[in-house]
């Protein structure tokens, strides 16, 4: 069996708030193989931002990992050095935010920027990095790209932001891409560009992508595989395929019936009654069941395992187990 490029094994992140603690994470678990598209599924405020940070070790300075490990090819992220982590951010993972104009620094020429980047991880001289600076911008179709390079970030339009974002996501050729809503900014034409090039990408360079989103569209169209998750659990992972044709959770049977659809466009759209609990205060035993409508009495006392249905897909759900 092949070894997966990234486990995150049985990963709690808490934060420290004047409130109190919050539980972000609470025992989430998953791998990715090399060139797979993996996609982390959910509401927002369920845990799927907190967890791809957490991989590259950028938790905001309350935050704290508290147990698990982040298996990187067999290496554990959470013992090495910060100078190491910082080799490895850009390097081997590299991630793309879900607002360009963030990550975009508006007083230096995107060519500055991503020249910047390739000679810090690929250790080439300015000249070397500014050629292959042109060939990134290539690679993710920017018209161009000589000129582009000598252009500021507010000369640009939001799609042509995102495509120097994640050019400088792939310049230094890493084994990872962290996807982080990589969409999110643009209409849905330059959208469904954007996303057919990381395919082409992924594809050709064999890169294995984690796609963070809350839109179910996307994973069914890109996704080899899908982790839905719920206030800081994975609760149904397994193929893209199985999960979306015979989801087992309620919680992803509530989500797809929520999508619409041509034939329900005269109807009122399902929803999943209720909001995401206070993870201060966490339910006891399953954090859906205040949510769930077939709530049993264990759901409210234990919390669900994760159930192996097959080699495909594993559930953590009380009426699976059952």
């Amino acid at each position: 069996m092949t070894s997966p490029l990234l486990s995150v094994e049985d990963l709690r992140v808490h934060f420290d708030t004047y409130e109190g603690v919050v539980k972000a994470l609470d025992g989430v678990g998953f791998e990715i193989l090399d060139g797979e598209m993996f996609g982390l599924v959910g509401e927002t405020g369920c845990g799927k931002t907190i967890t791809a940070l957490s991989i590259i070790r950028l938790i905001p300075e309350n935050g704290r990992i508290i147990e698990g490990k982040i298996l990187f090819r067999t290496e554990n992220l959470l013992d090495r050095t910060e100078e190491e982590m910082r080799r490895l951010r850009g390097g081997k993972i590299s991630m793309i935010f879900q607002d360009p104009t963030v990550s975009l620094n508006p007083v230096f020429t995107v060519g500055q920027q991503i020249t910047d980047v390739i000679a810090v991880h690929q250790h080439v001289e300015r000249k070397e990095a500014a050629e292959r600076a042109v060939e990134a911008f290539k690679l993710v179709a920017l018209a161009d790209p000589e000129k582009t390079l000598k252009l500021y970030p507010h000369e640009l339009s939001g799609g042509m932001q995102q495509r120097v974002i994640i050019a400088m996501a792939l310049s230094s050729n890493p084994d990872m891409l962290i996807a982080d809503e990589p969409t999110s900014s643009v209409d849905v034409t330059i959208q469904a560009q954007l996303l057919k090039r990381l395919l082409e990408i992924k594809s050709s360079e064999n890169l294995a992508i984690l796609l963070i989103t809350h839109n179910m569209g996307i994973v069914a169209e890109t996704c080899d595989k899908v982790g839905v998750m719920y206030a800081g659990n994975v609760v149904e992972m397994g193929a893209m395929r199985g999960v979306l044709k015979n989801p087992l959770h309620p919680y992803t049977k509530g989500l797809l019936e929520a999508i619409p659809k041509p034939q329900t466009r005269a109807k009122r759209l399902p929803i999943v009654k209720g909001t995401i609990p206070d993870l201060i205060n966490r339910p006891r035993g399953c954090a859906f069941h205040p949510r769930c409508p077939y709530t049993m009495e264990i759901c409210r006392d234990e919390k669900p395992a994760t159930v192996e249905i097959d080699q495909d897909k594993c559930v953590a759900c009380h009426l699976v187990k059952r």
